[in-house]
């Protein structure tokens, strides 16, 4: 099984980042192929909502020439794909909704002359959120944005976790959340193998 990670925080060291390290651990024990990218290295564009991708099918079609379609292919090459973002204000950064809005679009032919399955038909996606606030809670809405995105798309959700941040100056990870997290990437598998 294949796993992409898509790490939607700034910090590259911070505490959604340490929530996925036990996380791809386990993943890795348990036999899965990972790769995991950072999603503030990529230069992605809004979505100008022109619709050009809808009459291209067999591929991408967008009109913005920027990292979308390079990002596109690691999922594309990935069974599952790991949305991994910080929740500020009830949602993860403005990166990752712009992302979104652009995957929910381009690989879906629905709305042009000639319809044509999504690109990513049949594939995997799941969600690990961080916050100040417990991620059951403050999570919420961006999980009921990735399961909309998951139905456009023809993805299967499998899932949300993540850890609450403690405050300033406390340790973060925990040996309880590095349980949660490798439990989790289990959970992933299983599902998916079930499919």
């Amino acid at each position: 099984m294949k796993v992409y990670i898509l790490q939607g925080s700034h910090k590259k060291n911070g505490n959604t980042w340490q929530f996925t390290r036990p996380f791809v651990d386990a993943l890795q024990a348990l036999g899965a192929e990972v790769r995991e990218g950072w999603l503030c290295d990529y230069d992605i564009k809004p979505c100008l909502g022109c619709k050009s991708c809808q009459n291209v099918t067999g591929e991408l079609g967008c009109a913005q020439k920027d990292d979308f379609e390079t990002l596109f292919g690691e999922i594309q090459a990935s069974d599952i794909l790991v949305l991994a973002a910080p929740i500020y204000c009830g949602f993860a950064p403005g990166p990752v909704k712009t992302f979104m809005d652009r995957l929910i679009y381009a690989p879906v032919k629905a709305y042009g002359r000639q319809k044509a399955p999504s690109m990513l038909a049949g594939k995997f996606c799941a969600v690990i959120t961080t916050s100040g606030f417990s991620p059951e809670k403050m999570g919420i809405y961006f999980e009921r944005c990735v399961m909309i995105l998951a139905h456009q798309t023809g993805m299967n959700y499998l899932g949300r976790t993540g850890g609450t941040d403690p405050g300033e100056g406390r340790v973060f990870m925990n040996e309880k959340k590095a349980l949660r997290a490798s439990a989790f990437a289990a959970e992933l598998l299983e599902k998916a193998a079930a499919e």
